[in-house]
């Protein structure tokens, strides 16, 4: 048999050179620390291959640090085989373990050379080792494992020669055999993982993952469809009222959709039209511009004409009447000085000149006879005359100096009023001039307005929009009939189509639910057959058939032949026995009613194997088919999908047109009234605004007429404030002329007085001479007297001669004319009339025919207006805005409409803003439907992100509803988990057919162990398989029993039955929440195993201590007896394992390390032996000092040099 034969050690863990041979039991002795764990780790590393579970502790050097130190390290193992051996190389690469198989047997000279020295060179190595197979480098320690148990696969069979074994499940031996050498817990999980894959390479498991991928949905898929048949407390079933909404919305967005279309198309007209009018409108509004100007160019001229010609007029008559207004002055300043009494006066002068003479006359001729006393005092007289004189005439010069002063003063302060006056003349009529050109204009604005307010019983603002709305309310009336015929014509071609698919969909039913029904009889047929293989093998454990493999050699010759298999060789309770007598072939049984012909339970095995295989072909033939059926249903749905999409999509668009047709002519309606009562608003309001604004007109001309006669009262105020300025200066000069001849006159008096005191004495000096002569002097005094006031007389009128002299001169250049200076003022007046008068009537005619322009000019200025910003607002819109989907953007077709290109961005814009609005109400009321069901929902119910999906959603929403989709959700959901139902059930019935195998192969190992015991210690080892408490196994057989006693009613399953939903229904969905509760509670489990179906349970008798049942052997006795307790379940496993593995080619050695073998008894060591080595596994130990040397094969010493190297010797062996 093969075995693992040498362990060669050079270079490595601090040993220089060693060979172990291993082809026997080996015992190592050493002190503690000299190495014999590094001895049995390298071992153990042989079949495990883990170099994190060969026992090196946290801290220590690594696997690859400590055996591999040098880099001419090494480790072979060479391995014995039927025919020869070969060697396995390990050393280090890249700082990990790696091998090379040489198909020969170790030799030492490969790596070390005469001289002694370990080469590391591989070629060199290479190169001496020779001409034989070495394989490349292996560098993963799975290959390594897979090569030496024989699970490479490979197809050129390379590797087959370096197997000890041949098979695919040999993960337990490494593990067993590490379990034995780390002592670890041995429980019982690890033994029945251990039998359970002993029996069978097959997995046999329950995925879990499957079933929780299917089931996890259930309580969702349940409320999501249920919900679809529950009413609320109201009776109302409120997932189809909000299924309800999202359609009801949908169908306004279509229609919304439409519209939006429909206005796009006149928007497109509309855009077309108004940018064909700019250029005829600018041009006109440029021909329009030109005449205005040459009529405002003509206006200007005529008010320059009209202007100069009137300043000049005004001119004039500001002459004549600062002449008038010279008279008026001149004539108050001489009656103020009664100019008419001066004349008088002065024209009497000859006469009291005359008066003087006679006087004088008289008065001479009184004197004369006293000529000598009347001369004396004459020359007294005259000499104080011409004294008295002298002093006048000084005085009258220095008064008329005066008055010359005075006179200077007054022409000028009246050189400076009559500039004044002429500067407010001047300023008054400049404005009255425009206050004239206001007036005239304020007086037509008042007529334009006038005229206005009669004018708009012409007017009809909204004709425009009144007219386009009665043409498309008959345009929606003719629609109206139109959609209904096309909706006919639809209507019936669904139908037809719906015929045809329904027919042909009927065909395909038919086809395949008869193949349907023809798959599924062949299933069940395999099902049975392999029920009935399962149960043959079940009974063949004490069947007859096992008896004669162990008693009888050779029987498949001779009784094989001739007894029946089923009711002979697998019948249990024929209580078979040897005997001589010769009964057939000599063994003696009942043979009542035996058949011939039998199988063997490998036979049987494989036949299960393939009914299994066929089982499962079937069950992907059915899906394969299921899958067909449902792609053919696709496509022939799909294809009339096709057809009928467009079609129902129109039909949907037709009936929700026509749903909403009547609200449309109805609103149009409404928009006429409000248009028409509009206009009427707009007629009164205008009315009003041009009452206003004739109001308004009048009191401008009111307050121009007021301003008027203010302007005039201001004018004469400041013409008075300056006359009487100049009238008080003149008073004031005046005033200061008069107190300069008071005061003259004080002196003249004063000096009169003196006179006249000096004349009086003179006089009465010649009185008295003169009496005194005999003269009448009273006649004389009274002549002087008379003198004397003709003499005053006439100084005044010589006084005032000046006035009569400037009097007469005005009345000749200015009194005279008055008449004259009058008529022509009268005269430029009238002309200034007629000039203003031609202007106003040329001004007029101008001004209309410019107003006429202009309002042909603002007309089509505001409909360009109207249209740059139509298209402003468009452009708006259409670029920056980006409210419109690229479809609509690409569609340039156009519909007549009389509406502007401004209403219908407005109106665009409204009927978008109402998408916007009905979109978030779809959005709201989808996402309201949407909370009943989670985001994998059972409908596939997406979650909506843009708006596009909405609508999407919403239209299948539709097609839900409308084909009643939920009926096929239902059936389809209740056909699935009646299908889960069943394949639980199936599944858990396969796991559950393995039961008494499992049994068996525990019965088989007690038995082992009853059969090749030692006497020790240990007096029984028992194993037993009790019923699981796995909740999860506990539940799936309860559905298992319930599904096989209710098979009929699971076959009618419905979940969604309603109110009459009766109690396998309720059972079926609470053991489906259960399950899916349990799954949630283990999240990681994946999968239930033949583990999962029993509780494996040990009793261990050691002398007189038994542990009862117990899962775990732990603290069974001593230290030393748990050490064994659990070495020999291992090697029991072990030799199951083997057993299993060595089925194909044969049975092989391996090898357990047990490094504490010192704490076992002397007799239990050799027990141990026995018991492993009669199961073909050989034992190596270690332990301080070499006691039993006597029952190991090899011997060996472990030793440390001065240097820390261990050294390994052979001791003599006693037992070869």
């Amino acid at each position: 048999m093969r075995h693992l034969n040498k362990i060669i050690f050079i270079n490595s863990a601090n040993i220089p050179y060693a060979e172990v041979l291993l082809d026997g039991n080996v015992h190592f002795a050493g002190t503690q620390g000299v190495g014999k764990s590094t001895v049995l780790r390298a071992l153990l590393f042989f079949y495990n291959a883990d170099k994190m579970r060969i026992g090196i502790q946290s801290g220590q050097k690594s696997f690859e640090e400590f055996y591999f130190c040098h880099s001419n390290s090494y480790i072979v193992y060479e391995v014995k085989t039927e025919h020869s051996a070969y060697s396995i190389v390990v050393f280090r690469s890249q700082g990990k373990a790696v091998y090379h198989f040489i198909d020969a047997p170790y030799k030492k000279e490969w790596f070390v050379n005469d001289g002694g020295r370990v080469d590391s060179d591989w070629i060199s190595i290479r190169n001496r080792i020779g001409k034989v197979d070495i394989t490349p480098k292996i560098e993963t320690y799975e290959l390594y494992r897979n090569i030496i148990f024989g699970n490479t696969h490979d197809k050129n069979h390379r590797f087959d020669k370096f197997a000890l074994v041949e098979s695919s499940k040999y993960q337990n031996i490494p593990r067993s055999i590490q379990n034995v050498f780390l002592n670890s817990k041995l429980d019982a999980d690890f033994v029945k993982n251990t039998i359970i894959q002993s029996m069978s390479d097959n997995e046999n498991t329950i995925r879990l993952s499957d079933y929780r991928h299917l089931v996890s949905d259930f309580e969702r898929e349940f409320d999501e469809i249920d919900c679809w048949y529950r009413k609320d407390s109201n009776g109302e079933i409120v997932v189809r009222t909000k299924a309800e909404k999202v359609i009801n919305t949908y169908k306004l967005l279509i229609a919304i959709d439409h519209e939006i279309t429909q206005t796009w198309h006149q928007l497109n007209y509309s855009v077309n039209l108004s940018r064909e009018q700019i250029p005829i409108l600018e041009d006109c509004i440029s021909n329009l511009e030109d005449e205005l100007r040459k009529i405002h160019e003509k206006i200007e001229n005529t008010q320059q004409e009209y202007e100069k010609e009137h300043d000049k007029l005004i001119y004039k008559i500001a002459q004549e009447d600062g002449k008038l207004a010279e008279i008026r002055r001149k004539q108050k300043e001489y009656n103020d000085i009664d100019i008419k009494g001066i004349i008088e006066l002065d024209s009497q002068e000859t006469k009291f000149y005359n008066e003087l003479k006679q006087k004088e006359n008289i008065l001479h001729a009184l004197q004369e006879q006293y000529k000598d006393v009347t001369e004396k005092y004459k020359a007294i007289r005259d000499a104080l005359n011409m004294e008295m004189k002298s002093f006048d005439l000084s005085q009258k010069e220095e008064i008329q100096r005066y008055r010359d002063n005075i006179q200077t003063k007054r022409e000028n302060f009246r050189i400076k009023c009559d500039k004044r006056k002429k500067e407010i003349e001047n300023a008054y009529y400049e404005w009255l001039t425009k206050s004239d050109e206001r007036l005239a204009e304020l007086q037509e604005e008042c007529n334009r307005k006038d005229k206005k307010i009669s004018e708009l019983q012409y007017w009809h603002p909204m004709k425009q929009d009144t007219d386009a709305c009665i043409d498309s309310l008959s345009n929606l009336k003719d629609k109206e009939k139109e959609l209904r015929s096309e909706l006919i014509v639809i209507e019936s071609e669904l139908k037809l189509m719906r015929q045809k698919a329904e027919k042909e969909l009927d065909d395909i039913e038919k086809y395949y639910s008869k193949r349907r029904d023809e798959i599924q009889s062949e299933l069940q047929q395999t099902r049975d057959s392999l029920s009935e293989v399962e149960n043959i093998l079940s009974r063949w454990k004490g069947s007859l058939y096992e008896w004669l493999s162990d008693n009888k050699p050779g029987w498949e010759e001779n009784i094989g032949k001739v007894v029946d298999e089923q009711r002979v060789l697998y019948a249990q309770g024929l209580s078979p026995s040897l005997t001589n007598n010769g009964n057939m072939f000599g063994v003696s049984i009942n043979l009542n009613a035996i058949e011939l012909h039998h199988r063997t339970p490998d036979e049987y095995r494989d036949l299960q194997k393939k009914y299994q295989e066929d089982i499962i072909a079937k069950k992907k033939e059915i899906n394969d088919f299921e899958l067909k059926y449902i792609k053919e249903k696709e496509t022939v749905t799909k294809s009339y999908n096709n057809k009928l999409s467009d079609l129902q999509k129109r039909e949907t668009e037709l009936e929700v047109e026509l749903e909403y047709l009547p609200q449309k002519i109805k609103d149009k309606n409404t928009i006429l009234r409000t248009l028409l009562q509009k206009e009427e608003e707009m007629i009164a309001g205008e009315q009003e605004k041009r009452k206003s604004a004739y109001n308004e007109a009048r009191m401008n001309l009111e307050r121009e007429n007021t301003s008027r006669k203010n302007q005039k009262a201001a004018h004469d105020k400041d013409m008075r404030t300056v006359d009487n300025e100049y009238n008080s200066f003149i008073k004031e000069l005046q005033k200061s002329f008069d107190i300069f001849k008071d005061r003259q006159k004080e002196e003249h008096e004063k000096r009169e007085k003196e006179f006249l005191n000096q004349e009086r004495h003179i006089e009465q000096q010649e009185r008295d001479e003169l009496r005194g002569f005999g003269a009448d002097t009273n006649t004389i005094d009274e002549c002087k007297k008379n003198i004397d006031i003709i003499q005053d007389i006439l100084s005044k009128i010589t006084e005032q001669r000046h006035y009569v002299i400037e009097y007469r001169k005005d009345e000749k250049e200015l009194f005279s004319k008055e008449a004259e200076f009058r008529e022509e003022k009268h005269r430029l007046e009238t002309h200034k009339s007629q000039v203003r008068q031609l202007y106003d009537d040329k001004r007029k005619r101008y001004k209309e025919k410019a107003d006429e322009k202009n309002s042909l000019l603002n007309e089509n200025k505001s409909r360009l207006d109207l249209i740059n910003d139509g298209l402003k607002q468009y452009e708006q819109f259409y670029k920056i805005e980006n409210m419109l989907p690229e479809s609509l953007l690409q569609d340039d077709r156009r519909a007549n409409t009389n509406d502007s290109c401004a209403n219908l961005v407005v109106q665009m814009r409204g009927v978008l803003n109402k998408k916007r609005q009905k979109q978030d109400e779809l959005k709201r009321v989808t996402n309201a439907f949407n909370s009943h069901f989670g985001v994998n929902n059972t409908f596939h119910f997406i979650v909506p992100q843009y708006d596009e999906d909405y609508m999407k959603f919403a239209a299948n929403l539709l097609d839900f509803i409308e084909n009643d989709k939920i009926e096929i959700y239902r059936t389809r959901v209740s056909e699935l988990y009646n299908t889960i139902l069943r394949s639980v059930s199936r599944e858990v019935g396969l796991l559950m057919n393995f039961s008494a195998e499992i049994k068996n192969t525990i019965n088989e190992v007690n038995k082992d162990f009853q059969r090749s015991n030692f006497a020790g210690v240990i007096r029984s080892i028992e194993l037993r398989a009790e019923e699981s408490s796995d909740k999860m196994m506990l539940l799936l057989k309860s559905i298992r029993d319930f599904t096989e006693e209710n098979d009929m009613s699971i076959g009618e399953l419905n979940l969604f039955s309603g109110d009459d939903r009766d109690k396998v229904n309720d059972k079926v969905v609470d053991f489906l929440k259960r399950f899916i509760k349990q799954l949630q509670k283990e999240p990681s489990r994946t999968e239930l195993s033949l583990s999962d179906t029993f509780r494996l349970q040990f009793r261990i008798q050691e002398n007189d201590n038994n542990t009862g049942w117990v899962e775990r052997i732990n603290n069974v006795g001593s230290d030393g007896t748990d050490i064994l307790v659990k070495a020999m379940v291992n090697i029991m496993l072990i030799n199951v394992f083997k057993r299993k593995a060595a089925r194909k080619n044969g049975d092989f050695i391996v090898h357990c390390m047990m490094d504490e073998i010192g704490k076992l008894h002397p007799n239990n060591v050799r027990g141990i032996l026995q018991f492993a080595n009669m199961r073909n596994i050989y034992l190596i130990n270690s332990s301080p000092m070499g006691y039993n040397a006597d029952i190991y094969k090899y011997n060996y010493l472990l030793t440390k040099d001065s240097k820390s190297q261990t050294h390994i010797k052979r001791l003599v062996t006693i037992n070869e």
